[in-house]
């Protein structure tokens, strides 16, 4: 649902996520783990991961105006480190795309593909990707 503040809609972070996992689970449907809320995923972990084969997707949802924490910053850095996927998606369009991209099979590893969803998806997050670890060649 979204909710208007004087001419400007915002838009929530469940109308982004919901719709993302709802593709999902319809599209691939090996396993989804919802990590908010959850004993055991420290603070700042990001909400969801996703299985493919041979492939794992952590993804931080936000919505229009959702920023990231120090400690989310934090998270992603260290994931990212241990070579592991993690996007943050600020609009459905873009979440359903990396679903799409990832069920495809695209034979690329995490960096890779990380530069690739960079170019693509969630625009305003690149510079935490590009700062998030030391990679050549950006």
């Amino acid at each position: 649902m979204h909710r208007k503040q004087g001419k400007r809609i915002r838009v929530l972070e469940a109308d982004v996520r919901d719709p993302v996992c709802d593709h999902y689970d319809k599209k691939v449907g090996i396993l989804h783990v919802r990590n908010v809320f959850r004993a055991g995923p420290a603070t700042g972990f990001p909400d969801d991961t996703f299985y493919f084969y041979g492939r794992t997707l952590h993804v931080e949802f936000k919505g229009s105006e959702g920023k990231l924490s120090r400690k989310q910053e934090e998270k992603i850095a260290i994931l990212r480190d241990a070579n592991q996927m993690v996007a943050v998606v600020d609009n459905k369009e873009d979440g359903i795309e990396l679903i799409n991209m990832l069920n495809e099979g695209i034979d690329l590893n995490a960096v890779e593909l990380e530069k690739v969803l960079c170019r693509r998806l969630s625009k305003p997050y690149r510079g935490l990707v590009e700062n998030s670890r030391a990679i050549e060649a950006w």
